[in-house]
C-alpha cells in the first residue's frame, strides 16, 4: 500500500516547480502505485475525490478543521495565527505542537486518507459537524505535520499546488506508457480522473455511456464566413441533457449536475419516447423576452421557484449526440441535425418553453451570412455558430471545423485619461475616455498592444501631458487620441463596457477627431 507521505511529499515539491517537472514527479509516483492504489493516488493528488457530476465536493469552510486541530494541539492556536496561515499551514503548526501521540506506529496509507476524506464529505444532517470533526481528528492523530498540511487543504477544497487535470493526464500517460492522445480521448469520454485511470489500467474499451457526461467540444472564435450551416447563438448556458430509460440527467460544461433544477425538461423530453442526449443552450423566458446568462444561472441556483413565477425555461437544442442506444458523435453534423429535427421537430424562430430545435440556415453567400449575423446581433442574441455539415463531434477537443462567428471589430477613437507603467518603464495600461468639450466618460482600463518604438513614443507623448503622478502611473490631460478596435460595446448601468478592446495605434490629429457618445451608441446597437 502506498504511504500517504509520498503523496504529500510530491505535492510539496510540485508546488514550486514548472509543469514539465510536475509531470515527471507525478508520473514517478504513479509508477510506484499498484493498480488498486493508482486511481486513488490520482484523485488525492488533484483533490477531486469524486466525479464532478456526483455533486459531492470538498469545498467546506475551515471551521471544522480548526476545531479538530485545536483538540490535538497542546499549543494555543490563536485566531491571529489562523488568520495569518492558510489551513494547511495551520495544520502543520498544530501537529508540531501535538499533545496526543499516534495510536499506531504504522504510517498513514493512501486508502486510510482517501476513505476518511470521502466519509468526511458525505456527512450531513444532525450531528454531522461532530462526526466530521471526529474523522479529521483521527486522521490528524496518525499524520506527520507535512501530511496534515495536505489533508487539511484537501478537506476544505484548497488543494492549489498546480496538479491540475491536464498535468495529471500527462503524468498518467507517462506512467502507463500510453500516447497522450489516447489518455485525453479516454478522459473526454469518461471525464473523471480516477475512473479514467482505472479503465486504462484494466485496458477497458472506453465509450460514450449515457447518462455519464462527456466533455463538450470546444469552439473557438473566428472571423471567416464559409459556406455551410449557421445556427443562432443565444446568451444562455450550454448544457448536456441525457434522457436514458426515463431518467433525466443534465450537466453544465464543467460536468456540474444541474438535474434538480431541470424538472421541466423531464416533462418535455419524456413525451418523445426516445433515449437521447442533447446539447444546446438553457434559456429563460420572461414576459416574452429572453433573460441574460446571469439570470439563467440564478434560475438554476434558486432554492425554490414560486408557482406564480413568470420565468419559463427552455432548451434550444443544437446537437444530438446519442439516440436509442447508438452514439452519434462520429456521424457528420448534417445527419445529426436531420435526426435532431426528426425527434424535436423543425426549428422555431422564436424560443418557446420546453425543448426545441435551434434556428439554423444553410448559407452560401457572404452578404447573406453577414446579414444573418447582424440580425442576430440586433435582436439581442449572441451571434452565430458555424457548423461544418461533414464534421463529427469531437469530445473535449478544439473543433477544427466548427466555431463561433465573430465580427472583425469596430474602430473607436478614444482619448487617454490615465496611464500605468509596466516593468520596462513604458506605458502598458491606459484608461480610456470618450466625450466632448472637455467632459469625458470613463471607458475602463485597456492593455496597450503597442511594442518597441511605438510603445516608447506613446509613453513620451503621454508624459508631456502629465497632470499628476502616482507610484505606478500618471493622470494626463486629454490630448492623445488612440485607435481602439473593439468586438462590441455593451451598456452597463449608466456607462458602457468595451468588448475585447485592443489599442492599434495613435491618431495623428487633434481632439476634434475623437469619437463622441453617439459612436458608442451606434456600436452598441450592432453588438
Amino acid at each position: 500500500m502506498l504511504p500517504y507521505l509520498r503523496i504529500a511529499s510530491v505535492l510539496e515539491e510540485a508546488s514550486s516547480e514548472g509543469r514539465s517537472r510536475k509531470v515527471k514527479l507525478v508520473a514517478d509516483l504513479l509508477k510506484e502505485a499498484s493498480a488498486e492504489d493508482l486511481p486513488k493516488a490520482v484523485r488525492l493528488l488533484t483533490g477531486a475525490l469524486w466525479p464532478p457530476w456526483e455533486g459531492l465536493d470538498m469545498r467546506r469552510g475551515p471551521e471544522v478543521v480548526i476545531k479538530a486541530l485545536r483538540e490535538i494541539s497542546s499549543g494555543d492556536l490563536s485566531e491571529n495565527t489562523l488568520r495569518r496561515a492558510d489551513v494547511g499551514a495551520a495544520a502543520e503548526i498544530a501537529l508540531l505542537r501535538r499533545s496526543q501521540r499516534p495510536i499506531s506506529s504504522e504510517p498513514l496509507d493512501i486508502l486510510t486518507v482517501y476513505e476518511g476524506l470521502r466519509r468526511f464529505a458525505r456527512q450531513s444532517g444532525e450531528g454531522s459537524e461532530h462526526r466530521k470533526e471526529a474523522i479529521l481528528k483521527g486522521l490528524f492523530l496518525e499524520a506527520t505535520p507535512l501530511e496534515a498540511r495536505y489533508i487539511a487543504r484537501t478537506a476544505v477544497g484548497g488543494l492549489s499546488m498546480g496538479i491540475g487535470q491536464m498535468t495529471a493526464l500527462s503524468a498518467l500517460s507517462l506512467a502507463l506508457k500510453l500516447k497522450e492522445e489516447i489518455v485525453l480521448k479516454a478522459y473526454s469520454l469518461m471525464p473523471d480522473l480516477g475512473s479514467t485511470a482505472w479503465a486504462l489500467i484494466a485496458r477497458e474499451v472506453i465509450s460514450f455511456q449515457p447518462p455519464r457526461p462527456i466533455r463538450p467540444m470546444i469552439l473557438t472564435q473566428r472571423e471567416e464566413r464559409p459556406e455551410g450551416l449557421y445556427l443562432v447563438r443565444y446568451r444562455g448556458l450550454r448544457i448536456q441533457a441525457h434522457l436514458v430509460r426515463s431518467r433525466l440527467c443534465v450537466y453544465s460544461q464543467r460536468m456540474r449536475n444541474l438535474t434538480p433544477a431541470m424538472s421541466f425538461l423531464s416533462k418535455s423530453l419524456g413525451k418523445l419516447g426516445h433515449d437521447l442526449v442533447l446539447e444546446g443552450e438553457l434559456l429563460c423566458i420572461q414576459d416574452g423576452k429572453l433573460l441574460d446568462q446571469a439570470e439563467v444561472v440564478r434560475y438554476i441556483n434558486r432554492r425554490h421557484l414560486s408557482r406564480r413565477s413568470s420565468i419559463l425555461p427552455a432548451l434550444a437544442a443544437q446537437d444530438i449526440l446519442y439516440l436509442d442506444g447508438r452514439s452519434l458523435i462520429g456521424m457528420p453534423y448534417r445527419d445529426r441535425l436531420l435526426l435532431l429535427t426528426s425527434v424535436l421537430g423543425e426549428a422555431k424562430d422564436a424560443p418557446a418553453p420546453g425543448a426545441f430545435t435551434a434556428p439554423h440556415r444553410y448559407l452560401t453567400e457572404g452578404d447573406k451570412i453577414e446579414n444573418y449575423y447582424r440580425r442576430s446581433q440586433i435582436s439581442g442574441l449572441g451571434g452565430l455558430i458555424y457548423r461544418d455539415p461533414e464534421a463529427p463531434y469531437s469530445p473535449g477537443s478544439v473543433s477544427r471545423a466548427d466555431f463561433h462567428v465573430s465580427t472583425p471589430g469596430e474602430i473607436l477613437r478614444a482619448v487617454a485619461l490615465r496611464a500605468e507603467y509596466g516593468s520596462e518603464g513604458v506605458v502598458t495600461r491606459i484608461l480610456l475616455g470618450i466625450g466632448r468639450d472637455g467632459s469625458y466618460a470613463d471607458l475602463g482600463w485597456v492593455q496597450s498592444n503597442l511594442k518597441g518604438p511605438d510603445a516608447l513614443s506613446l509613453t513620451r507623448d503621454l508624459e508631456k501631458l502629465e497632470i499628476s503622478r502616482s507610484d505606478n502611473g500618471m493622470e494626463v490631460s486629454p490630448g492623445i487620441v488612440l485607435i481602439v478596435r473593439v468586438k462590441g460595446v455593451q451598456k452597463q448601468g449608466y456607462g458602457y463596457k468595451l468588448r475585447q478592446p485592443r489599442i492599434k495605434g495613435v491618431l495623428e490629429s487633434s481632439l476634434e477627431k475623437a469619437d463622441g457618445p453617439e459612436r458608442l451608441e451606434e456600436i452598441c446597437r450592432r453588438s
